[in-house]
């Protein structure tokens, strides 16, 4: 069953204010779905609501899939994040190197390592 978007508008309270944005999915076979989306989400485009509230639903029927899902996007970030933090430190430290053979950079020595 693939849901697609159908239809959004706004809902709202008995005082008048805004509850919420309902988005509507529907499928091939005739059936729908509303998803409450907050209120603000009403100026997105029909693309950007319709992947938002196929987000909730995934949430709310698939809660454990979800997690490990996001958990797993969130791990693969963070060796991204390591790769990339031991590639800077070995240019890092291989641009000292250079420096250091240069002669532009030098050990400092101060008087009382010297005694």
């Amino acid at each position: 069953m693939k849901l697609k978007f159908s239809s959004k508008s706004q809902e709202f309270e008995q005082d008048g204010t805004v509850k919420g944005t309902k988005v509507t999915l529907t499928n091939d076979d005739g059936g729908f779905l509303p998803v409450m989306l907050p209120a603000d989400k009403i100026e997105l485009s029909n693309t950007e609501l319709e992947k938002l509230a196929l987000e909730v639903v995934y949430q709310e029927n698939f809660r454990d899939k979800y997690e490990n899902e996001k958990f797993s996007e969130i791990d693969e970030k963070i060796k991204n994040y390591n790769e990339n933090s031991e590639v800077a430190q070995a240019t890092l430290l291989d641009l000292i190197t250079q420096l250091y053979d240069k002669g532009v950079l030098a050990d400092e020595i101060s008087e009382e390592t010297q005694k």
